[in-house]
């Protein structure tokens, strides 16, 4: 239609000039950015990255990296600020931004800082990178992918203001120990219906597979709270012991371990710089992306190390509950769950 009705040198004819035009109408608050920032690809966004230190965080130099990745693919790899403050960034529409990977060797993450933020200049959106499921105790946190969540451009102004409210995020979640096992048991069942609605698109469209496996709240989450449910602390510490210890005294210690857990262990165990609690997560990606994770949770559920590293009352100690789990990531294996890039990469 457009050839007809126009000639050869007519504005609508130049798709450059109609893409940048479309590229100014994004910045205008009256236009809808998801109607159009996913169409244009190819137009160059300038995103800026707002790091905000945590409490008591000293001004110190520390250098990191971080990559962002959307619906549309990833950022090239972009050189942290050695303090605190924000970083722009010029960088392919991404589309709606879902995560993050950052890096910063020698130096805590989830320590240094309280909270993320991207900001899409042309567009206005923002997001926050989560930092909450992460324990704020670990010194080891120097590589994390944290995943995204929308929110109002007043969320960012009130934590670079410092209002306060800022720091609730830097605590931990409660205590597992006080947590019912119905409530754990039916925490992981509501994970496992989430991907069912997400394979049916009963989900709203925002949603992601990254989110459903790695963000707060997620399965990997709540697979951790019930493998530290009832785990014993030694007396030398004085925080709960992480998941991954019970995981690492199995396949450290039992016999007829699976051969592809225990080569998922010995490539988790070769990555020095990650912390425990990022181990498990992506122990758990590596067997949902095998289709596995069922026979490693049977396994880890039967091992006689329970009754020496947990209380009676431990989740992993009730066969009935534990039988249940299984049956839960069993029924997973029926839906094709394609681990997301970013989760693939990270796991590399």
């Amino acid at each position: 239609m457009l050839e007809n009705a126009y000639r050869d040198y007519a504005f609508l004819r130049s798709e450059e000039e109609f893409e940048q035009s479309s590229c100014h109408l994004l910045s205008l608050t009256t236009v809808d950015m998801f109607c159009f920032s996913m169409r244009y690809s190819q137009t160059v966004f300038t995103y800026s990255i707002l790091l905000l230190p945590g409490v008591g965080t000293r001004q110190h130099t520390a250098t990191g990296t971080c990559q962002l990745f959307g619906g549309q693919g990833f950022s090239e790899t972009i050189r942290l600020p050695e303090h605190f403050g924000s970083v722009s960034t010029e960088v392919t529409n991404l589309g709606i931004i879902e995560g993050m990977v950052i890096r910063c060797p020698g130096v805590s993450i989830t320590a240094r800082y309280s909270r993320i933020f991207v900001i899409c200049s042309v567009t206005d959106a923002c997001y926050e990178l989560l930092l909450d499921p992460w324990p704020r105790s670990e010194d080891n946190i120097n590589e994390l992918l944290l995943v995204a969540k929308k929110v109002s451009s007043n969320v960012v102004l009130e934590a670079n203001m410092g209002s306060g409210r800022a720091n609730s995020v830097t605590g931990s979640s409660p205590a597992i120990a006080t947590t019912e096992c119905d409530d754990l048991r039916e925490n992981v069942s509501n994970c496992v219906c989430a991907f069912a609605k997400y394979k049916d698109k009963a989900l709203p469209q925002s949603e992601s597979v990254l989110r459903l496996i790695w963000g707060p709240d997620c399965l990997c989450f709540h697979l951790t709270e019930l493998f530290t449910h009832g785990l014993k602390v030694s007396r030398v510490l004085r925080s709960r012991r992480p998941a991954w210890d019970y995981i690492e005294k199995v396949c450290r210690t039992d016999t007829g371990i699976p051969e592809d857990l225990m080569a998922a262990f010995d490539l988790l165990e070769r990555r020095t710089g990650t912390c425990k609690s990022v181990k498990f997560y992506m122990f758990v990606c590596c067997g949902m992306k095998h289709k596995s994770l069922p026979e490693w949770l049977s396994f880890l559920f039967k091992s006689n190390l329970r009754q020496k590293m947990y209380q009676p009352w431990a989740f992993l100690c009730n066969t009935e509950r534990t039988r249940h789990i299984w049956s839960l990531t069993d029924w997973l294996r029926d839906f094709e769950i394609e681990v997301p890039a970013p989760v693939e990469s990270f796991l590399k």
